[in-house]
């Protein structure tokens, strides 16, 4: 969450939704000269589980969220955590039970709570958007869609924030072993049907 009290601006921010280019982009604003890495700037603006304290404390606020379809959100987090940066791998097998560290996405997908339940990361990055976000999206100002970002999103902060912005850099994964028209419709199916809350409450933003 990234709170701009001098600008009256909050970002309720989740996981695989351009969060972390969002953050840079921010912070860079904030501090031109900015020394932090990554897991740093993670940490200081790190997505919180909803909290509708701080949301009414915010109501002259300018409240905005980026959201991502369920079914490619998925995908990006089995690509980047699983694929690219192999969490799993360094998952102590103790942990993981007897799952395999390095699942093919359909074996990701029919055990995706049983891998959430063996990495903290894992779950982190797959949680439902409202748990995030909230189950009311009409408390936000705007929401977007991440295909919304630069073209959107971005020139309405630069006018309230009256300054221009670095542009967020592109998705750092590597290797995009699966996409979405790889998916069969009963994959796709059992995604929705997971995510069943987030199509209700954000459903009509994903494709904007």
């Amino acid at each position: 969450m990234i709170k701009l009290e001098k600008h009256k601006l909050l970002f309720v921010n989740a996981p695989k939704c351009a969060g972390t280019s969002l953050k840079f982009m921010l912070y860079d604003y904030l501090d031109e000269s900015r020394r932090e890495s990554e897991v740093h700037i993670g940490n200081r603006f790190s997505a919180q589980k909803f909290d509708a304290k701080v949301i009414k404390k915010c109501k002259n606020y300018y409240k905005f969220c980026v959201v991502r379809d369920p079914v490619d959100k998925l995908i990006s987090c089995y690509n980047n955590r699983v694929i690219d940066k192999k969490i799993l791998l360094k998952r102590h097998r103790y942990f993981l039970k007897g799952l395999s560290p390095t699942p093919t996405f359909d074996v990701f997908l029919q055990k995706l709570h049983l891998y959430q339940q063996a990495s903290p990361d894992i779950m982190w990055h797959s949680r439902k958007l409202v748990f995030f976000l909230g189950n009311n999206a009409n408390i936000y100002d705007d929401i977007f869609s991440i295909s919304e970002v630069n073209t959107r999103l971005i020139p309405i902060l630069e006018k309230k924030l009256k300054s221009k912005l670095k542009r967020p850099v592109k998705n750092k994964t590597i290797c995009k072993m699966i996409k979405k028209n790889n998916l069969s419709n009963k994959q796709i199916k059992k995604i929705e049907q997971w995510y069943r809350k987030d199509y209700e409450t954000y459903g009509r933003f994903f494709n904007k």
